[in-house]
């Protein structure tokens, strides 16, 4: 989508994408989003606390491993 939109105020009066072209960003874009996803899937973890009152509070985070901790949080953050 940036590439079009870049396209169209840089370069307004040359030819659009192919259709073949679109269909190859669109691929990558999915690609790029899935990856970027996956630490989320392999780390994520859902924990329930119960209190003396009753209640419950359930809590999904994600539980880095803890050698890799600093490296897998800060590509996390800085890819996302």
């Amino acid at each position: 989508m940036n590439e079009c939109r870049y396209m169209v105020i840089v370069h307004p009066l040359s030819r659009r994408l192919s259709a073949g072209r679109a269909m190859t960003l669109i691929a990558v874009t999915w690609v790029v989003a899935v990856f970027v996803a996956v630490p989320n899937l392999i780390y994520a973890d859902v924990y329930t606390w119960h209190f003396d009152d009753g209640s419950e509070r359930t809590v999904c985070f994600i539980d880095w491993p803890h050698k890799q901790i600093d490296l897998a949080s800060v590509s996390f953050i800085l890819c996302t």
